[in-house]
């Protein structure tokens, strides 16, 4: 219902790719580093999504994939420290989310991600 009637207050504008009706899923993620943080909720290669993170603040976002348990794509979230490196990598697959009840918790100890 409240999809419905966002749809109808937009117009038909269409924000960020998505349209009325697709399907998606809120996201949080809580910055659990003592630093501040970039998050990359499309990992670094696609750099025009990013969220500066102070220690200990979360945000919301809507990820249309993965969607299902039959979707097996992934989907790369990256962290950088205010130097630039790295601290924080990992693909999440549906299952993964579903574990984490649609909440990722960014830590260090997470080993690199896999080269693509």
């Amino acid at each position: 219902m409240n999809r419905v009637f966002a749809c109808a207050l937009l117009g038909g504008v269409i924000l960020a790719g998505a349209t009325c009706g697709d399907p998606t899923h809120s996201i949080t993620i809580h910055n659990g580093l003592q630093v501040p943080i970039t998050e990359y909720s499309y990992g670094r290669r696609d750099s025009s999504y990013f969220e500066h993170l102070s220690p200990g603040t979360s945000i919301v976002q809507t990820w249309m994939y993965p969607i299902s348990p039959d979707d097996s794509r992934t989907r790369r979230l990256e962290a950088d420290n205010l130097s630039g490196a790295l601290v924080f990598c990992k693909d999440f697959g549906y299952q993964d989310l579903i574990r984490l009840n649609w909440k990722i918790e960014i830590t260090s100890g997470f080993g690199q991600c896999p080269s693509n």
